[in-house]
């Protein structure tokens, strides 16, 4: 079940907007020690660059006294941004906007796929403890409403999960926002997981608040989530 809030004026059963994060009580917070990634990680090994390396028939023209030129280092491909992963450990009732922010945990910051792997194989998504969020959101961009790209938007939220598969959507919804593969990729800021007792909940936040990104965005989650993994 996809679930926003819009105007009253053109309600629709698919799409709404709402700017009021979830709330809950105070839990234990959640032990989270990736290992950063290091600058020359996940670099291709200096024989797959060699083309030298392969056996041949051909006779050798290098000379003893010929220095072996080094062979370039192969980056993964980058995405259009960075982005940050966050820990909210629940802690958040009652208290003001500032109060909440620093409560906030950055778990890491990537750039590739790769990064974001080494962040993510770390974190299970299934055993967080109850109240408990996980974002995604650019750097530069806190996971809260009182953030400057944040202040004036909205969030698509996405219930109903099937419950061995949310951890796996939830995954796709990620990828699919730093991949730009949303249509209105600008305009979307981050994304957030919540364990909640009666049923996780992920949400697409975005900047802004436009019915003319309600279809389109609507249309592609359910791409992204495949309807069979909603219940």
């Amino acid at each position: 079940l996809l679930r926003a809030h819009c105007p009253p004026r053109r309600r629709t059963r698919w799409a709404s907007l709402v700017s009021t994060p979830s709330q809950g009580p105070s839990t234990p917070a959640l032990c989270l020690l990736p290992t950063p990634p290091g600058e020359d990680d996940f670099l291709l090994p200096t024989s797959a660059l060699d083309e030298s390396s392969s056996p041949s028939t051909r006779p050798s023209t290098r000379r003893d006294g010929d220095a072996r030129k080094p062979k370039p280092k192969l980056r993964p491909p980058r995405f259009s941004c960075s982005w940050v992963i966050w820990y909210d450990p629940g802690a958040s009732h009652g208290v003001d906007g500032d109060t909440y922010a620093s409560g906030l945990t950055q778990i890491g910051t990537f750039r590739t796929v790769e990064e974001f792997w080494r962040y993510w194989n770390h974190i299970d998504l299934q055993r967080l403890p109850k109240f408990t969020n996980i974002s995604v959101f650019r750097e530069g961009v806190m996971p809260t409403w009182e953030d400057p790209a944040n202040v004036h938007g909205g969030r698509w939220i996405v219930r109903g999960f099937n419950k061995a598969k949310s951890a796996e959507c939830f995954t796709g919804m990620v990828l699919a926002l730093v991949a730009t593969q949303f249509s209105c990729a600008p305009e979307l800021t981050g994304v957030v997981y919540a364990a909640r007792p009666k049923g996780n909940v992920a949400s697409l936040w975005s900047r802004r608040v436009d019915e003319a990104l309600f279809e389109p965005v609507d249309t592609e989650l359910r791409e992204v989530l495949h309807d069979e993994h909603l219940s």
